[in-house]
């Protein structure tokens, strides 16, 4: 005899994930703090997101803010496929927004911009998202490998003229021969001796 019963997507959520959401409301005992722990889904947000922003080269840093940005908040400009990260409250309200800005016609009909609070816990700052790429990079050997922008391997030198209110920028070469011009301008200072 074959017994079936109708469950909605929702009561078979609660059934199966309804125990792991206790759990993370309860107090922790074992002394683990899940706001800094990675889970599962923070670590695939945080290699989406290092696709997306390579943390190395001449950008690393304004790359990594992003990141840390992007680990906090899911922004509704972001690909559909973010919606995973979020509650099932906000996966609608960011569906919602999807299809209100793509049938905008204009930048004028674009309603306010919004993000949301993804569902995991980690909420990283910049060391911690460090040490993380750190376990799965070489970042050095990258930021080896990643090669430089046109003409910005050229070493200039930073001088201030005499004025001192304006400076110049000048290639090593050119700025080695006009310092021993320089120095035949120099002023004598004046000593009580003198």
């Amino acid at each position: 005899m074959k017994v079936t019963t109708r469950k909605t997507e929702e009561d078979i959520r609660r059934e199966f994930f309804g125990p792991l959401k206790e759990a993370v409301r309860k107090e922790n005992n074992v002394g683990i703090d899940p706001t800094k722990c990675w889970c599962e889904l923070s670590e695939m947000r945080l290699m989406q997101l290092i696709v997306q922003f390579k943390p190395s080269g001449i950008n690393r840093y304004f790359n990594l803010a992003a990141i840390i940005d992007h680990m906090s908040n899911i922004h509704d400009y972001e690909i559909p496929q973010c919606e995973m990260y979020l509650t099932e409250k906000n996966q609608k309200k960011f569906r919602q927004q999807q299809r209100e800005l793509s049938s905008s016609v204009s930048s004028t009909d674009v309603k306010k911009r919004c993000s949301y609070p993804p569902k995991y816990l980690c909420r990283p700052n910049l060391e911690e998202i460090q040490k993380k790429i750190d376990e799965f990079y070489d970042i050095k050997t990258v930021d080896k490998n990643e090669g430089l922008p046109d003409k910005m391997d050229i070493h200039r030198e930073f001088s201030l003229s005499d004025g001192g209110s304006e400076f110049s920028c000048s290639p090593k070469e050119e700025r080695s021969s006009s310092v021993a011009s320089n120095a035949s301008k120099r002023r004598r200072i004046q000593t009580p001796e003198d």
